[in-house]
């Protein structure tokens, strides 16, 4: 029999002062997370059951795929991480990963990832394409040296993972795969309760062919999800495009200089050229930006006069690890000229030159003349200058044209899985290989696969919560139902609530009972800030057998015979059914 009385229940009125999270206040306020320090937590009982039940819907998903669970080492040797080419970028350049020495003196590193490793053990085991497709997972501890932890659990330095490794003999196998594992995640955020939109995106240090994140709409969230309102393009912002239409060329004339005096955006300009529209001009801003070496440049960016920079495009195409707005003496040391006057024609040669797609179907066009006060007009590329190197720079923005013909528009949104084709990277830099039908050996193709696990609890709280705590869905919640004796030692009530919680354990139902001597009011906000699905309560009327059933979600409350009250429940949790197996 499961009690209250025996469990350690510390709510709180009032959340921790720098929780900004609405997940991160609720799960401190009904007692289950206590912050350690700067993104770490100690996990309570109660949440520790509720991510043990994620744990085992991930599990039950991928072992429907065949897949196979292992654990691999936290502590990661150097050499294979220097083998892919990770260690300097992952130690030094963004060094998100944890190190330690050995009193010998050798150098290891706390996982944040385990593709090196995934790819040595398969490499020990795997000869032939027969043995493939094959995927392998685990679900263990992960460590990364985050910068700015924020927002309770959804980004922290120690955190739980379930990582998977697809093992394949080729690209279209690896493809299927992949598409496999990315039905299983949208099955696991269904049964989890959890709404999630699957969109592209950014590859980042991990390298490969393609990479989709599932992202849950959350006021929190730090991405940016762009979504077509004809259904079927959805883009992280940091890779999604506007289908931007081309503005018709103009009939050609000489490049000419037009003096603007105190002209230094685009509204300002506008007065000088009306005839010419803001998609016809050439904006160009001057970033410096550090290297993955250490080394300093200034890099001139350039998008249509109506678009904007999107700073993180502009740090992948160029390779720099950081990105910040040059200053006054750096714009001059440029362009000879202040600030708001920069162009693309007579830059400083030692200036790198970089522009979004869409510059390159404007022609005739009109941008600063890298002199104070000026601009030029009729600017055509390939006449006036050279067309730059072009990367996808542009910034998406609610209301843009998508590319299926829709209108995009941007939603906040929280990471909560990633799945990423990585190709032969790892495998040809780590011995995996296998004989194909042929007999020839060819590098193995991988795939890997995230969830975090506890930024997937605060993930359901931020979509699942109102005004009086937590409304975890049934399949995981720490437990199903909460019944209640609304005056501790009353013989009848007692009784009662007592008979309800053994047949709901009978009934396979999670059950606890609230048998705390407190007051009704504290029973009652405890069970609506902790979240139970489910509360029955035995009240005035337990003597004659009948309680109040509660269903968390709506605040309906009916008065029903316990019997029945036992069999809603249990065909709830019937519906919901997860099989705890902590390990």
């Amino acid at each position: 029999m499961r009690r209250l009385s025996n469990q350690l229940i510390a709510t709180r009125r009032e959340p921790p002062a720098d929780a900004s999270a609405v997940s991160h206040q609720l799960l401190a306020r009904a007692g289950m997370l206590q912050q350690a320090g700067a993104g770490l937590f100690t996990v309570g009982p109660l949440l520790l059951r509720t991510l043990q039940r994620l744990e085992a819907i991930i599990r039950e998903e991928h072992d429907a795929l065949g897949c196979q669970e292992l654990r691999f080492t936290h502590l990661q040797p150097r050499e294979p991480w220097e083998a892919s080419g990770r260690w300097q970028t992952l130690t030094e350049d963004d060094p998100i990963m944890l190190r330690t020495r050995t009193r010998s003196g050798a150098e290891l590193g706390l996982g944040p990832t385990h593709e090196e490793q995934a790819a040595l053990f398969a490499a020990d085991g795997v000869s032939s394409h027969r043995q493939l497709p094959m995927v392998l997972y685990q679900i263990a501890t992960k460590f990364r040296d985050e910068p700015r932890p924020r927002s309770g659990l959804l980004r922290t330095k120690e955190f739980t993972m379930k990582d998977a490794y697809s093992y394949d003999a080729d690209e279209a196998s690896a493809a299927q795969t992949y598409e496999r594992l990315a039905e299983a995640y949208a099955a696991i955020f269904a049964r989890v309760g959890l709404d999630t939109l699957r969109a592209d995106a950014d590859v980042g240090a991990m390298g490969g062919t393609m990479s989709a994140e599932f992202l849950a709409p959350a006021g929190i969230g730090e991405d940016f999800l762009a979504s077509s309102d004809a259904g079927s393009y959805r883009a992280n912002t940091e890779v999604a495009r506007a289908a931007l239409v081309a503005p018709p060329a103009p009939e050609q004339r000489p490049m000419s200089t037009v003096e603007t005096p105190g002209a230094t955006t685009m509204e300002t300009l506008q007065p000088f050229v009306p005839d010419v529209p803001p998609e016809r001009m050439v904006k160009t801003l001057l970033y410096g930006i550090t290297t993955a070496e250490g080394g300093q440049e200034v890099i001139a960016a350039l998008c249509r006069g109506d678009r904007s920079i999107d700073e993180s495009k502009l740090a992948k195409a160029t390779g720099a690890v950081e990105v910040a707005m040059a200053d006054a003496a750096m714009i001059r040391s440029a362009t000879h000229a202040d600030p708001g006057y920069a162009g693309p024609v007579g830059l400083a040669e030692d200036v790198r030159v970089v522009g979004d797609h869409a510059i390159a179907e404007v022609q005739g066009f009109v941008c600063g003349g890298n002199a104070t006060d000026t601009h030029h007009r009729d600017v055509w590329w390939g006449r006036d200058v050279a067309l730059p190197e072009l990367a996808d720079l542009d910034r998406v923005a609610d209301g843009d044209p998508a590319p299926d013909g829709g209108t995009l528009s941007l939603t906040r949104a929280v990471e909560v899985g990633h799945v990423f084709l990585l190709g032969t990277r790892y495998s040809e830099a780590l011995g995996l290989s296998a004989t194909g039908p042929d007999g020839v050996e060819r590098p193995v193709w991988m795939g890997s696969y995230g969830i975090g696990i506890e930024r997937l609890a605060a993930a359901v709280v931020e979509q699942h919560h109102d005004d009086k705590g937590i409304v975890w869905p049934t399949a995981v919640a720490p437990h199903t139902a909460v019944v209640v004796s609304v005056r501790a030692g009353d013989p009848d009530q007692d009784g009662l609530a007592e008979r309800i919680t053994g047949q709901l354990l009978d009934a396979d139902v999670d059950a606890v009972w609230d048998d705390r001597d407190a007051r009704p009011g504290v029973k009652f906000a405890d069970a609506e800030l902790i979240g139970f699905p489910w509360r029955i309560t035995a009240g005035r009327e337990a003597a004659g057998g009948r309680v109040e059933l509660t269903w968390r979600a709506t605040g309906e409350t009916e008065v029903v015979d316990a019997d029945y009250a036992v069999s809603r429940v249990a065909e709830d949790a019937r519906r919901h059914r997860v099989r705890l197996n902590p390990r």
